[in-house]
């Protein structure tokens, strides 16, 4: 093979302090959180890291790994892990297990043994979706359990005759590990092999999957391997080359300059005008000493193919959004002039810092303190403060058409000083009467073509005092959109734009956008807000409760898009994407993106074509991402997802984004159809939460597109999740934990540079 090489780096042993630093402030159980094992660093191998948890019974120690367990030696390891997880839960499973027989275990006792631990500790929903292969289990199972294997259990919302069908699901299909996507029983040969003997190395593995198939634990579990991988060579090489690239974009010179021919991008042949902070609205508006102070200033003038803004660097334009005649006119370029950091443009409205902007509204016998902002406030997905250091995420609730209801229990009101956490803060929008209605939900549509977004009460609890005083710098991430669906050939350059809806270019009047070009930017903090609530009436079925806002930073459709030289980080959902609907009609074709630095996004770079059949205006061709550096996907994201029980009929678990949804690159389900004209080269994809690639329906004729990127994962956690039968009733997924057979087999990236770090 072709690949320039397969490193395996042997980690030293280190002590594992300060797991969680730079991954966010998620609130986590105590019991979570991975703690140093007799100094050794928290192994990538599942086995290993069972012993490291201290799941192995002491009986156990030293034996060989096809050591066929007992019924009692297994269920000591499980409650081991239970102890771990949530000691109160513990005394339940000793007395369900008190009396289990020294008898030697086969498969099918431990896939029910799986699911009587997981009931105990609150996780027999499923949180995957594979239906395991047709096959005569009736046959292959004991019938005879020391568990009260025939009680009924509930499951896909219908009570079962007895725990065996449910078991077989859970272990083989829809239960699995949140940090190597497996379900937590591998099948023997393609069959769950229910009379197989249940071996140590069997054991282990599938308790250590039901421990980390829960999100907060595979998370942490992420935050340590990435603190690790920091202390290697390879991971600081990696580390330092996005530092540098980071700082160039940052400090990237304004090069638009006038001429008679008009190039995109770098020219411009009409009239440049100037805005600037220190300016005034009263100038003319045509040179740095006269230039304009404001966004409104620029609805009224009459913009031509050809003309620039130029924006002062050091400047700040708060709640910006770009007037109507600026995103409809064809051409038109937005770049900075002067010294200094690039022009800011935010959906925050102010800096919250100040003790007098916030009003004390809660103040509980156990330190709790809620306070109120003394501004109303648009939908805010997430509040940043002091620029980053740390923030608080939203909480989320069910708005009825009347009032809001807890998010898992809609016969209850949502009360902020009882559901709100530390850090955590809530935006009580009184929305219109309908629930499903988009329009009302989350903005009103005035007769210029301009948004008014609706405002309500802002409550953070902030338990450590009055935030004006606890942070220098406080930023609201609202749904202020700055240029969604702007005209054909307009470009952006060397701006900063953040805490705001995601940077769309397609969507004005229902049409693509062809030749965006969006380069050296800042883009930031976004995404994340509230489209519309379901019931009923809902396609998405009842009690699904929130649907999100999404887009990338930036996001592009049409053709003739170049995204270069960006830094996009802190995205909701993605970074830089090529994205077209079922229903957009416009060709996909001649797009570059190239040079960009993505990082903290949860999906770091898309490539989407969502038509469920191949249709010709939809085939990719000339599409390139090259030299692209993503890192970091899922890390310090700002997205809470809690479960969700929907009614819908067939259905019965949690639903949402999840840590799970996290990759560094991905495709949609569909087919992804190309003309061989789409090529992924000479990237650099690292460090991701969960899957590093996730190929959703790319088939095998339409695979073969990667070429001569580097690939760098975490220890122990997926390089390749990919739909092996791609249709949404049946969507069977493979994760693949082997780098080689990822990359070099599947995605056949020959020139690969693969980095393990194992």
């Amino acid at each position: 093979m072709k690949f320039k090489r397969l490193m395996s780096i042997l980690l030293s042993m280190i002590m594992v302090v300060g797991l969680l630093a730079g991954c966010g402030s998620s609130e986590v159980k105590a019991a979570d959180l991975p703690t140093e094992a007799n100094g050794a660093a928290l192994p990538g191998d599942e086995y290993d890291r069972g012993i490291w948890y201290g799941f192995m019974p002491d009986e156990l120690a030293g034996a060989e790994l096809s050591k066929v367990v007992t019924w009692k030696q297994y269920c000591t390891m499980l409650g081991n892990m239970i102890q771990r997880y949530d000691a109160k839960a513990y005394p339940e499973w000793e007395k369900m297990t008190a009396e289990m027989p020294e008898t030697a275990m086969k498969r099918d006792g431990a896939m029910l043994a799986l699911l009587f631990a997981g009931k105990v500790i609150g996780m027999d929903d499923f949180n995957a979706w594979n239906w395991p292969p047709e096959f005569d289990w009736g046959s292959q199972c004991s019938w005879d359990y020391p568990l009260d294997w025939d009680k009924p259990m509930m499951f896909m919302g219908n009570q079962e005759e007895n725990s065996i069908w449910p078991g077989i699901l859970y272990s083989f299909g829809f239960r699995a590990s949140s940090v190597t996507r497996q379900c937590l029983m591998d099948m023997i040969d393609g069959n769950p092999g229910l009379d197989k003997d249940f071996t140590l190395d069997m054991a282990m593995r599938s308790v250590v999957r039901l421990y980390e198939s829960d999100d907060d634990i595979a998370y942490n579990y992420a935050c340590a391997m990435l603190e690790q991988v920091k202390e290697t060579p390879e991971g600081q090489k990696i580390i330092a080359a996005a530092e540098e690239r980071k700082q160039a974009i940052l400090a990237s010179e304004t090069n638009i300059v006038k001429s008679d021919t008009y190039i995109q991008g770098e020219t411009y042949t009409g009239t440049a005008y100037y805005v600037s902070n220190n300016g005034n609205d009263k100038a003319n508006g045509k040179s740095p000493e006269t230039a304009w102070a404001t966004l409104d200033r620029l609805s009224s003038v009459n913009f031509r193919f050809g003309d620039v803004i130029f924006f002062e660097r050091g400047g700040i334009w708060r709640e910006a959004m770009l007037p109507y005649n600026i995103r409809s006119t064809e051409g038109l370029t937005l770049s900075a002039y002067g010294e200094g950091e690039k022009p800011r443009f935010y959906g925050s409205p102010e800096n919250g810092a100040g003790a007098e902007k916030w009003e004390l509204y809660y103040d509980g016998s156990n330190g709790e303190k809620v306070w109120k902002f003394h501004e109303k406030m648009a939908d805010t997905s997430v509040i940043v403060m002091n620029g980053g250091e740390t923030y608080a995420k939203r909480d989320l609730a069910y708005w009825n058409g009347n009032k809001y209801l807890k998010e898992n229990d809609f016969s209850k009101e949502y009360i902020v000083e009882q559901e709100l956490k530390d850090m955590e803060f809530f935006t009580k929008i009184l929305y219109k009467a309908n629930p499903c209605d988009a329009s009302h939900i989350y903005y009103d549509d005035n007769i210029d073509g301009n948004y008014i977004l609706l405002e309500g009460e802002l409550y953070l609890r902030c338990d450590e005092g009055n935030p004006g005083e606890v942070f220098q710098s406080i930023e609201f991430s609202t749904a202020h959109p700055f240029g969604d669906g702007v005209a054909n050939y307009t470009t952006l350059d060397n701006l900063n734009v953040s805490y705001c809806r995601p940077i769309c270019a397609g969507g004005r009047d229902g049409n693509s956008t062809d030749y965006w070009y969006v380069q050296n930017c800042e883009l930031s903090w976004g995404g994340g807000y509230i489209a519309f609530f379901a019931d009923e009436n809902n396609p998405y079925g009842a009690n699904m409760g929130y649907y999100w806002m999404d887009g990338g930073f930036p996001n592009c459709n049409g053709s003739g898009n170049r995204i270069r030289n960006n830094y996009s980080h802190h995205a909701y959902q993605e970074g830089p994407t090529l994205e077209t609907f079922a229903d957009d009609s416009d060709l996909c074709c001649d797009t570059i993106m190239e040079g960009n630095l993505t990082e903290y996004c949860l999906m770091g770079m898309l490539l989407i074509n969502w038509d469920n059949e191949i249709r010709e205006p939809h085939i990719f061709s000339n599409i390139y991402y090259r030299d692209n550096m993503v890192l970091y996907s899922g890390f310090e994201n700002f997205y809470n997802v809690y479960p969700v029980e929907t009614t819908v009929e067939g259905w019965y678990g949690t639903l949402g984004l999840r840590v799970m949804d996290t990759h560094a690159i991905g495709f949609s389900e569909q087919p992804n159809a190309h003309d061989g004209t789409v090529s992924i080269s000479d990237n650099v994809f690292a460090f991701s939460g969960s899957q590093l690639i996730f190929n959703g329906g790319m088939t095998e004729e339409y695979s073969d597109i990667f070429d001569g990127n580097t690939y760098a994962q975490l220890p122990g956690m997926v390089w390749l999740t990919w739909m092996t039968y791609p249709h949404y009733d049946a969507q069977i997924y493979e994760s693949v934990c082997d780098p080689e057979e990822a990359i070099i087999e599947i995605v056949k990236d020959e020139n690969a540079t693969i980095i393990s770090f194992d």
